[in-house]
């Protein structure tokens, strides 16, 4: 597809529209039942599809949507977003249309040209449901919470021990100590063995060396290993094996805001992995669970 198709139909979607392209998915219709339009409250507005039919000056829509909209009426859509607010829709307006049928890799030149295939792929990798968005976002603001928390913990204490024993550059070490417990694993690695050279320099091989690596060690292990899981609970569902690698991946794809962010990136492709048929084995096996 062209880029300004994908820039101005899906570009909040980047990795997850991706996924869901590439799986082939093919959704199906809505099995609850839609209120009656009459009771709809007043206070919602229009409906998605009439919000793309006539746009008001409020909405963050431009041009029109007519080709978008067609694959809605081919699709059999229209009734439920008409009625339903469990859609989040990325639209591409006519533009972008005219744009993609320019230049696509089905060399499709007209909407005529889409087979019902295609244009299952164009719709429904513009689409999302608000209950797996608000599933991701609530297992992100959790994992979020639970670190902060879990880090601040750990410099605190972190800081109150290389205070206690009047390390040089406690502060700064005390700060790397809750920087890096956001990265997974190999933080808390990197948070003790930061403040040793300074230790050796200051004590030798001396028993002060060994306590203060002992209760460095400790402290990451009790609240890393014992705390935190209790609290995140089963929330990411991500095998040990699965964060270490989503946090190389994303470290070499971002660089140092790809590690902090590699197990909320990760569980929340999980999260979308899990709601496709085709690709809810790989959601299994990032759980460490075989597939049957």
């Amino acid at each position: 597809m062209s880029n300004r198709f994908i820039n101005q139909s899906r570009h909040a979607m980047l990795g997850i529209c991706a996924t869901l392209a590439i799986s082939g998915f093919y959704a199906c219709t809505d099995s609850y039942d839609l209120d009656d339009k009459g009771n709809i409250p007043t206070n919602l507005g229009k409906s998605i599809y009439e919000e793309l039919e006539n746009p008001s000056e409020a909405s963050s829509l431009h041009g029109t949507f007519k080709t978008y909209l067609r694959l809605i009426d081919d699709l059999g859509y229209k009734e439920v977003m008409s009625k339903t607010g469990s859609k989040t829709v990325f639209a591409a307006n006519d533009s972008a249309f005219n744009e993609f049928f320019k230049n696509n890799k089905w060399n499709a030149k007209s909407y005529e040209d889409l087979t019902e295939s295609m244009k299952k792929q164009l719709f429904y990798t513009s689409i999302l449901d608000n209950a797996i968005l608000t599933e991701m976002l609530s297992n992100v603001s959790v994992y979020l919470s639970v670190k902060l928390v879990a880090s601040l913990a750990t410099g605190f204490v972190a800081a109150a021990i290389l205070f206690g024993f009047q390390v040089k550059l406690a502060a700064l070490f005390a700060l790397f100590v809750f920087l890096l417990n956001f990265i997974p694993s190999v933080g808390s690695i990197i948070a003790v063995l930061l403040p040793t050279p300074v230790l050796f320099l200051q004590y030798g091989l001396g028993p002060q060396f060994f306590v203060v690596v002992g209760l460095l060690s400790a402290t990451e292990f009790v609240i890393g290993n014992l705390l935190e899981p209790r609290f995140l609970g089963e929330g990411m569902d991500l095998h040990p094996a699965a964060i270490v690698s989503s946090l190389i991946f994303w470290s070499l794809v971002w660089g140092v805001p790809g590690a902090f962010l590699s197990v909320p990136i990760t569980a929340s492709i999980k999260i979308v992995l899990s709601k496709i048929k085709h690709t809810r084995p790989v959601a299994e096996f990032l759980a460490g669970r075989l597939p049957h």
